[in-house]
């Protein structure tokens, strides 16, 4: 699930209540909270299920919701601004393997050319 619009509202909404709390509260109490925020809606249930599962913004420990060090990095930033960054990072990444690859063929092609010019001058043709 992307974290964009409501549902960054939403994430925001979970991680700001943990840390306002000292990076941990009871599920009932995040359930509680969403259910009066948002009048029982699903969507803020699954955002939370989200967070812990595929973010891992969160850690249960039994009753206890807890932040993790991403967890906490995205709640002082903002959801939306914490997945911008990631997908900068993500993609210098991968342009950064492309330049590698196209680095490697120019210096297969250099040292094919320079082989083949070394034996052109010593007239091994």
């Amino acid at each position: 699930m992307q974290l964009k619009g409501k549902n960054a509202e939403y994430a925001d909404l979970i991680l700001s209540k943990l840390m306002d709390n000292g990076g941990w509260i009871s599920k009932d109490e995040i359930l509680g909270i969403l259910h009066d925020t948002y009048n029982y809606a699903a969507e803020p249930e699954f955002v939370l299920h989200d967070l812990v599962d595929n973010w891992k913004f969160i850690i249960v420990d039994g009753e206890i919701l807890r932040l993790t060090k991403e967890g906490d990095k995205a709640a002082k930033k903002g959801v939306a601004q914490y997945c911008k960054g990631k997908e900068k990072k993500e993609l210098f990444k991968d342009w950064k393997d492309y330049l590698s690859v196209g680095e490697t063929l120019i210096n297969i092609m250099v040292a094919l050319a320079s082989f083949f010019l070394g034996r052109c001058s010593s007239n091994w043709f």
